[in-house]
């Protein structure tokens, strides 16, 4: 595989703003305005909790609250030798309120772009991606509170638990 079909094949996260807050005590080139933020390779649900618990998978390092401004993060490759990578990845921002929290779920999908604003400003690109929709939930379903169906994080586990997983 050359360089190029490599790069062609990257799932990349970049997050830039205009005015970028200081908000950030030793590095105003870092995302501020997040209390968590965090994205998961998902591999299946877990559906008898809700938050970031009902989604099995491994958490990525590269992304976090603080992470790096105006740098196209490697989150996957999206074709390894002999091995695609299938899975979908969720991408969650706690902000200080719930009202403005940012929840993205995304697959692998060569020359598709994501394109978001955030609730502060900051410009979110995924490369190599497309975004796959959370679908709400009915209040009352399963019999569970607004802490239950009201969760993006569950949601989404609801959903893989329909496919199986």
């Amino acid at each position: 595989m050359t360089e190029a079909d490599r790069e062609k094949n990257l799932i990349t996260l970049t997050m830039t703003h205009p005015n970028p807050p200081n908000r950030h005590k030793t590095d105003p080139n870092r995302l501020s305005g997040f209390r968590f933020f965090w994205l998961k390779y998902v591999i299946g649900s877990d559906t008898r909790v809700h938050c970031a618990s009902s989604l099995k998978g491994q958490g990525s390092k590269k992304v976090g609250p603080n992470l790096k401004l105006n740098y196209p993060h490697i989150l996957a490759e999206a074709h390894l030798p002999g091995r695609p990578w299938t899975r979908p990845m969720y991408l969650c921002g706690v902000s200080p309120s719930w009202e403005t929290n940012f929840h993205l779920v995304f697959e692998a999908c060569e020359g598709a772009e994501i394109r978001k604003t955030l609730y502060n400003g900051y410009e979110l690109v995924i490369a190599g991606a497309r975004e796959i929709e959370i679908k709400p939930l009915e209040p009352g379903f399963r019999g569970l509170g607004p802490e239950f169906t009201t969760c993006r994080n569950f949601q989404y586990a609801v959903q893989l638990e329909a496919q199986g997983l």
